[in-house]
C-alpha cells in the first residue's frame, strides 16, 4: 500500500509514498477524518479500474482525479489520500514525500521529483527508469559503453555515475550518432510504441510516440538519450 499524506499550511497536498503499518495508518484516521472519504475514492477507483467497461471506468477515474483536485482548493482543508497508482498521485499532488524504511528520502514537487530523483531507488520507484552505469564527461555530456553522447543533464561533477534515463527520453535512429542497439522486442500500444533495445550498455526500454518511426525487432538502430540523470547510488 502507498500512503499518502496532506499537510502544508492551509492548502497543499503532501504525498508519502511507503508501506503503511498498522499503527500508523490508525494514526492517520485519527488525523483527519477526510481521510475516510478520500480512502474510499481510492479503492472506488480500484474497483471499477477491474470492471469490464474499461472505457467508462477511465472516464470516472478522471472525474474522481478532478474531484480530488476541486477539494483540496478549498480553504483550510487537509487531504490525505491512499492509491496504488503512483500516475494518479503525481496528477493530483501539490507536494510529494517519498519514504524509505521509514525516513524522508527525497521531497519536492511532482516534476522535481520525477525529473530530478535523488537516486535509483526514486528513480525507479516513481516511473519507469533504465539506471546505467557510466560517466559525466562534463556539461551535457556522458559515456556510455565507451560511447560518448550528448544531453541534457544537470550540474554534476565529472566522474563514474549510476545514469538514470526515462523511457521517453530516448529516441531511436537508424543511422547517425547515437549508442549502438538492436531491437529484441516491440508493442503498438495505440498511443505509444514500446521497445527493448538491447546496447553495449545494458538494456533499454524506451516509449515512443505514435508517430515515431516505426521498429521490428531484430533492427539495428541507434539511441539518442535526450535527457540523462545522474544520480546517487543508495546508502550514499
Amino acid at each position: 500500500m502507498i500512503f499518502l499524506v496532506s499537510a502544508r499550511h492551509n492548502l497543499a497536498t503532501v504525498y508519502i509514498f511507503g508501506r503503511v503499518e498498522a499503527g500508523e495508518m490508525t494514526l492517520a484516521i485519527a488525523y483527519s477524518t477526510v481521510l475516510i472519504l478520500i480512502m474510499l475514492v481510492a479503492v472506488f477507483g480500484i474497483k471499477n479500474a477491474w470492471d469490464a467497461q474499461r472505457s467508462r471506468a477511465r472516464v470516472l477515474r478522471l472525474q474522481v482525479r478532478e474531484d480530488i483536485r476541486d477539494l483540496q482548493k478549498r480553504p483550510g482543508l487537509t487531504v490525505v489520500y491512499v492509491t496504488h497508482d503512483q500516475q494518479e498521485a503525481l496528477a493530483v499532488s501539490d507536494l510529494v514525500c517519498v519514504m524509505r524504511a521509514g525516513k524522508i528520502a527525497q521531497m519536492g514537487t511532482p516534476r522535481e521529483v520525477y525529473d530530478e530523483p535523488a537516486d535509483a531507488f526514486i528513480a525507479d520507484f516513481m516511473g519507469e527508469a533504465n539506471v546505467l552505469a557510466g560517466e559525466v564527461l562534463g556539461p551535457g555530456r556522458i559515456l556510455l559503453a565507451g560511447v560518448a553522447l550528448e544531453t541534457r543533464l544537470r550540474p554534476q561533477p565529472p566522474g563514474a555515475a549510476l545514469l538514470a534515463i526515462r523511457p521517453e527520453a530516448v529516441s531511436l535512429h537508424r543511422e547517425g550518432e547515437g549508442l549502438a542497439g538492436q531491437i529484441k522486442r516491440a508493442a503498438f500500444l495505440g498511443q505509444t510504441h514500446e521497445y527493448e533495445v538491447a546496447t553495449p550498455a545494458g538494456q533499454i526500454f524506451i516509449v515512443a510516440p505514435a508517430g515515431a518511426p516505426v521498429f521490428a525487432p531484430g533492427e539495428e538502430v541507434r539511441c539518442r538519450v535526450e535527457r540523462a540523470i545522474a544520480l546517487r547510488q543508495v546508502g550514499e
